[in-house]
């Protein structure tokens, strides 16, 4: 990512940093306090394999709100930005929106304080009586208990937004610059990364039964993971434009499954595809890549004709890596376009009669190249003699079709 790139994200984005400060409702236990409880420190382990651990104040059902409110403001911010230098990058567009919301959970984090507090040392109270009652023997572990004053002074929700910038461009500042673009860089590879999580979470969790095998149909419902995945790829196309791209390939893909009712056959099988290709961060930002330059309909038919081909491959050949075999065969394509795009240069600047010698050629320039193919799609000869070029499916030779 070069440098004005960098700054046409950074000039885009607002990092919101949340910060809270909660009182977890225990305290450590001391050794002395142990001591006091078992003199002869029997059957203690030593410690340097275990410590103390601590002793429980209060109800923990009563500091779960907070927690709660923690993990709702996370969640706000991780569903509009993405994880930098410490808080989240949003988008400037959303922020306005996303600090009003924050400013709500400020509110209530406020009141579900004022609200502890104010029956806090009755909590603490009735905690300590029930327990000592039930086990009068551990009531030197509940001495010397914090009041409601000194917990208001532990307890505290704030968040701080703010720019980025790089760090001056002179030499003495090079390192850190090069440090400040390669962590915006990274922006880009947990965007898909994030998609590849919830695309492996569908295929482990929801397009499988408890047995592991793949289910003969799915609901609408299950169909959410992948619309949210499309949303949030569009959302991020500041980072990437072929996220937008690639959301637009969703989309299309998407159309192909009913709109109600159950999805299977066919449908089914594309979200599977679908699934499987957002899985791969790698294969996805690089189909993104093709539908910026196509559109989304050839993008997916180039996608289904590698997947097909692999298929087919793998019904031939012995030992073949899945992974390693598409980009072998996408690489394979780019030589073959790249080929074609010279060879149709160097036609247009010959003479008629000249052009027409070097398409008669048998075999022709093009056909040179093709039989140049990976290692991973040549028939075995023992199970197959008589092919002697690897032929892919209609399905395959139209999709492919484009690129060569």
């Amino acid at each position: 990512m070069t440098q004005n790139a960098t700054t046409n994200i950074d000039g885009q984005i607002v990092v919101v940093a949340p910060e809270f400060h909660l009182w977890s409702g225990r305290r450590a236990i001391k050794a002395d306090k142990l001591s006091a409880l078992n003199p002869q420190g029997i059957n203690l382990p030593p410690a340097g394999l275990a410590s103390l651990g601590s002793v429980k104040l209060v109800d923990p059902d009563k500091l779960k709100p907070f927690d709660k409110l923690k993990d709702e403001t996370h969640r706000l911010l991780a569903s509009h930005g993405i994880k930098l230098f410490g808080g989240y990058a949003i988008h400037e567009d959303e922020f306005k929106e996303v600090f009003k919301k924050l400013q709500s959970l400020q509110a209530h984090f406020d009141t579900l304080k004022t609200d502890l507090l104010i029956t806090l040392d009755a909590s603490i109270q009735q905690w300590v009586t029930n327990w000592v009652t039930a086990n009068p023997g551990n009531q030197h572990l509940l001495q010397n208990l914090p009041n409601a004053q000194m917990v208001f002074g532990k307890m505290s929700f704030d968040f701080h937004s703010f720019r980025i910038a790089p760090p001056s461009t002179d030499d003495a500042h090079e390192e850190a610059g090069n440090d400040y673009r390669t962590k915006l860089q990274g922006l880009r590879g947990e965007l898909y990364r994030e998609a590849a999580r919830e695309a492996s979470v569908l295929m482990s969790q929801y397009l499988v039964n408890e047995n592991g095998n793949a289910r003969d149909y799915i609901t609408q419902k299950t169909l959410r993971p992948v619309k949210r995945i499309a949303d949030r790829l569009r959302q991020f196309t500041f980072v990437d434009v072929a996220a937008g791209a690639l959301a637009d390939v969703i989309d299309w893909t998407m159309q192909q499954v009913p709109a109600e009712g159950r999805v299977d056959g066919p449908a089914l099988m594309a979200v599977w595809n679908m699934a499987r290709l957002l899985s791969n961060p790698e294969e996805a930002a690089r189909l993104g890549q093709i539908a910026c330059q196509t559109s989304a309909d050839t993008a997916w038919s180039v996608f289904e004709a590698t997947t097909q081909l692999q298929a087919e491959v793998q019904a031939d050949v012995v030992e073949v890596e899945p992974e390693s075999t598409t980009a072998e065969l996408m690489e394979f394509a780019d030589r073959v376009d790249s080929f074609n795009q010279a060879y149709a240069k160097t036609v247009e600047t010959m003479s008629s009669g000249q052009s027409q010698q070097l398409q008669d050629a048998d075999p022709t320039p093009v056909e040179e190249v093709v039989q140049q193919k990976p290692v991973e799609i040549q028939t075995h000869q023992s199970e197959a003699s008589q092919a002697s070029v690897f032929q892919p499916s209609p399905l395959a030779s139209d999709a492919m079709g484009f690129l060569f």
